[in-house]
């Protein structure tokens, strides 16, 4: 996750777009962030991010809101492939626990 929020070595974005399927190797692969998010819904976003991550204590706010945004941006796939899978049914009991739809987890 580090090396994909700060990147590395120049090759290695290159491998890792490549591998993440984008469309050139040059550009592209920049982490998406709670910024993404709107301000109205930015408490109910980290509400989310916290429970979601919330059993991995020693990780910072910040670290578990970029994973749940790199989460939000794949999920979609993720659930259509593997419906029963189990971070699809984590994300879902997240949202259950926050009080959040999973129409709001669409838009985000």
């Amino acid at each position: 996750m580090f090396t994909y929020i700060c990147g590395n070595a120049k090759t290695d974005l290159k491998v890792a777009r490549v591998l993440s399927g984008w469309p050139s190797t040059d550009a592209g692969g920049i982490c998406p962030s709670n910024e993404c998010i709107s301000q109205e819904d930015q408490d109910d976003f980290k509400k989310f991010a916290s429970i979601l991550m919330g059993s991995v204590t020693i990780i910072p706010l910040a670290i578990k809101i970029a994973l749940t945004s790199v989460l939000l941006l794949h999920h979609r796939k993720v659930e259509a492939k593997y419906p029963q899978h189990r971070l699809i049914y984590c994300m879902f009991d997240a949202l259950r626990q926050a009080d959040i739809t999973r129409e709001k987890m669409a838009v985000w």
